[in-house]
């Protein structure tokens, strides 16, 4: 499960919709893009298990881990909060799928704002050579990111705030 960057304020709601997604889905793994001490305090209360951050405030009782620039999740799959030379774009996830397409492996990218997942198979004569996907999880006041791995199969989802329940 991924989360998004945090807004300037979060409101209460949206970190408690947040922590019962994770305890309703109960995933192997956490990543936030951007950390807040109240964030990672409520999730500590339902959920134990790994949680790694890209970026933001944190306290060593959080148990959290610092990632990479690029840090690799899943097969094929890498999470990062930004890319040089990746031009931004407006579209909701054309910019996770920039960087998809330029390092060749499926990107889920963080601190772009928006919310949208979008894939590029390329190849020749009717065979496909490899297919990218980019997503972008936007903020966590919106929604989060969820990545369910079925040993190679990897198959990205966004579960929107707006429906506050883990079902779209």
């Amino acid at each position: 499960m991924i989360t998004g960057k945090l807004g300037k304020t979060v409101e209460a709601d949206a970190l408690a919709w947040l922590a019962r997604c994770i305890a309703d889905v109960r995933p192997d793994e956490v990543v936030c893009f951007e950390a807040s001490i109240p964030m990672l305090d409520q999730l500590r209360e339902v959920y134990a298990g790994p949680i790694g951050i890209h970026a933001g405030e944190f306290d060593p009782r959080h148990g959290v881990i610092e990632l990479q620039d690029v840090h690799s999740i899943g097969p094929g799959w890498v999470t990062m909060c930004r890319i040089d030379g990746c031009e931004p774009s407006e579209i909701a996830g054309n910019t996770a799928l920039r960087a998809a397409k330029a390092l060749q492996t499926s990107v889920v990218l963080g601190h772009t704002g928006r919310l949208g997942i979008g894939s590029c198979t390329t190849g020749y004569g009717g065979e496909a050579a490899w297919t990218v996907t980019g997503m972008e999880v936007g903020r966590c006041e919106q929604a989060v990111g969820l990545l369910t791995i079925d040993g190679l199969n990897v198959e990205p989802e966004i579960v929107q705030l707006r429906s506050r329940s883990t079902r779209n």
